[in-house]
C-alpha cells in the first residue's frame, strides 16, 4: 500500500513538472513570437510540446518512450539558460570580434580619414581622399583678398557642401555631413595661398 502510495505520489509530481514547465515554455514561445524572436520562440514553443503530459502520454503509448522529470528539468533549462546565452555569447564575443578585426585590417582607407592636410596657391583641387559616413571636420584658412571657395565633392564631381564661401581672408572650421563612405576631394577657388586640414 505504501509502494502505491509513493508510485502515485511520484506521478502527480511528474504531472505537475510537466504542465507547469510546458505552459510555460508554450506561453513565453508564442509570445516572443510577437516580437520577431522567432529561432527562441520556435525553441521554446518546441520545448513546451515536449514538456507537457499529453506529449508525454503520446510518446509512452507510441514509442515506449516515458520523459521522466529530471530530462523535462534538463529541456526547460536547456531552452531558457544555456541556448540563448551560447547564441548570445557567440553574436557579442565571436561575431563582434570578427568584424572588428575585419575593419582593422582589412579596410586601410578607414584610417586615413584623420589629419588629411592639403594646401595650394590659387583655384586648385586637391587629390581624392577617404572618408567615412558621418560628421567631418574642415579646418580651413586663406591668405588672400579675393574670393575664396571651397566646395566638398564626392569622386564622380558631384558637389556634396559648400565649405567656404567668402571674400578676403579666412581662418575658421565647419563640419559637414559626409552622405556615404567613400573617396572625396576639395574644389578649391582662391587668389592666394590656402590649407585645408580634414578631420
Amino acid at each position: 500500500m505504501a509502494e502505491k502510495n509513493k508510485e502515485t505520489k511520484k506521478i502527480t509530481i511528474g504531472l505537475v513538472v510537466g504542465w507547469i514547465f510546458g505552459v510555460y515554455l508554450l506561453i513565453n514561445g508564442i509570445s516572443l513570437l510577437f516580437s520577431y524572436k522567432i529561432f527562441f520562440a520556435i525553441l521554446q514553443v518546441l520545448g513546451g510540446i515536449l514538456i507537457i503530459p499529453p506529449t508525454n502520454n503520446f510518446f509512452n503509448k507510441k514509442y515506449n518512450f516515458h520523459i521522466s522529470n529530471g530530462l523535462k528539468v534538463l529541456i526547460f533549462l536547456l531552452v531558457i539558460l544555456i541556448i540563448p546565452f551560447v547564441v548570445s555569447y557567440y553574436k557579442i564575443f565571436v561575431l563582434e570580434d570578427y568584424s572588428t578585426s575585419d575593419l582593422s585590417y582589412g579596410n586601410s582607407d578607414a584610417s586615413s580619414q584623420t589629419n588629411k592636410y592639403f594646401s595650394g596657391y590659387g583655384q586648385e583641387a586637391t587629390e581624392s581622399f577617404y572618408l567615412q559616413r558621418g560628421l567631418a571636420r574642415f579646418k580651413i584658412k586663406h591668405s588672400g583678398s579675393g574670393h575664396f571657395s571651397v566646395w566638398l565633392m564626392d569622386s564622380k564631381g558631384n558637389n556634396i557642401d559648400l565649405l567656404v564661401n567668402e571674400i578676403g581672408s579666412f581662418d575658421g572650421s565647419k563640419a559637414a555631413r559626409v552622405p556615404q563612405s567613400g573617396y572625396y576631394l576639395l574644389d578649391v577657388d582662391a587668389d592666394s595661398s590656402w590649407s585645408v586640414t580634414v578631420s
